[in-house]
Order: C-alpha cells, then sequence, then structure tokens
C-alpha cells in the first residue's frame, strides 16, 4: 500500500472519482490520472505549485508530496471555481442583454412618446387652422352681407332719386303747362 493513503483518503474520502493532474512544463502537454490530455486553460497556476523538471531533487519526497497535494487540491478547486465563473459570466451577460433590451424598450418609448406628441402638435395646427379658416369665412360673409346691403341701400337711393327726378321733372312740366295757359 502506498505510504500516503491517509493523506490523499483525508482528501478523496467518499470513494469521489477525482482526476489528478500534474503540471510538467509549459512546453508539455498535461496528462491526467485517467490518461487524458487537459487544456491549458482549465489549469489553475498558483505560485506556491512546485514544478517538477530535469533539475529538480526527485529524492526530496516532502516537497513532491506537497506539489501532488497542493496540484489536486487546486484542479478539484478549479472545476467549482470556473463553474462559478461560468456562472457569473453567464449572469453578467445575461444582465447586459437585459439593460440593451430595457435601454431599447425606453428608446422606443421615447420614439413613440416623440411621435404622439408630434401628431398631437400637429392636430393643434390643423385644428387652429380649421378656427382660422373659419373665422375668415365668416368674415368674408359678413363682407358680402355687408356689400348686398349696400348694394340694396345703393338701389334704393338710386330709385329714390330716380323718382325724385321724375316727380322734379313732372312738376316743372307742369308748372310750365300753367305759365304757359296762363
Amino acid at each position: 500500500m502506498c505510504p500516503y493513503y491517509d493523506q490523499l483518503d483525508d482528501i478523496y474520502s467518499g470513494g469521489k472519482d477525482v482526476n489528478v493532474v500534474v503540471v510538467e512544463s509549459e512546453d508539455r502537454p498535461l496528462w491526467t490520472s485517467d490518461n487524458s490530455v487537459v487544456d491549458q486553460e482549465s489549469i489553475v497556476e498558483a505560485p506556491f505549485l512546485i514544478e517538477l523538471d530535469d533539475s529538480s531533487n526527485l529524492n526530496d519526497s516532502n516537497s513532491i508530496e506537497l506539489s501532488f497535494v497542493e496540484k489536486t487540491k487546486m484542479k478539484a478547486q478549479k472545476t467549482s471555481l470556473a463553474q462559478l465563473v461560468s456562472i457569473e459570466s453567464n449572469r453578467s451577460q445575461f444582465r447586459e442583454d437585459r439593460l440593451k433590451i430595457d435601454r431599447e424598450a425606453l428608446n422606443l418609448q421615447v420614439d413613440q412618446f416623440v411621435w404622439n406628441k408630434e401628431l398631437e402638435e400637429r392636430k393643434l395646427r390643423l385644428e387652429e387652422d380649421r378656427k382660422e379658416m373659419d373665422e375668415r369665412k365668416l368674415r368674408l360673409e359678413e363682407r358680402q352681407m355687408d356689400l348686398k346691403e349696400k348694394q340694396a341701400d345703393n338701389e334704393f337711393k338710386l330709385k329714390q332719386q330716380e323718382l325724385e327726378q321724375k316727380e322734379r321733372i313732372l312738376k316743372l312740366e307742369l308748372e310750365l303747362k300753367y305759365k304757359n295757359h296762363n
């Protein structure tokens, strides 16, 4: 049995199956305990991890043990951290999208308000123009009536003057007849 079995059992208690990732170097790919390659983005780099390379002291079992334990802890934390980061990025993206939609809705409401305002202004102008036209029409009708009255007065005066003229002419004719008779 492994001399570090108790420590590993404490780390992985409950019989959970966890992939162990060992970082060898930046140039070489990363391998897990089940011999699958791990992408570089899913690994969290920590300054306290000890990297194994050709110049490392492989006889120092304590440093290898710490490195292995810390690396496995970091991999286990990475999955939950990655999920949290993913959830938070999705949440922030959702908030941004919602804000964009809200802004667009507000812009549409502003546009609708401006359009309604312009429509009401046009209606008001049309109503004012209608009133002005009605007033002009009324004034024109009054003028026409005044002109008709003046025309009727003028015709009356003309007929009156014609009658007066005829009377004078008849009167003068009568006077001339009586003067000639006398």
